[in-house]
């Protein structure tokens, strides 16, 4: 993170969540407060990293359990 906020970069869209839901979707957010959603692939940053006005666009994993009803394929 701080690579691109030095390199004047706005956002990051590159951290994977899958708090899709729990208990609301994580929307975009600024690292003014630091890192807030889970980390799924190491290394992750620290809830101290902070870059006022940096943004975070998370990458959410959503999942979709399909049901196949015999002849329904």
């Amino acid at each position: 993170m701080q690579f691109l906020a030095d390199n004047k970069f706005l956002y990051d869209s590159s951290m994977p969540t899958q708090s899709n839901s729990k208990p609301w979707p994580i929307f975009p957010y600024t690292l003014d407060n630091g890192f807030r959603q889970d980390c799924v692939i190491e290394p992750c940053p620290k809830d101290t990293d902070k870059h006022p006005g940096f943004w975070e666009v998370p990458i959410v994993d959503y999942w979709r359990k399909r049901v196949v009803i015999e002849g329904n394929a």
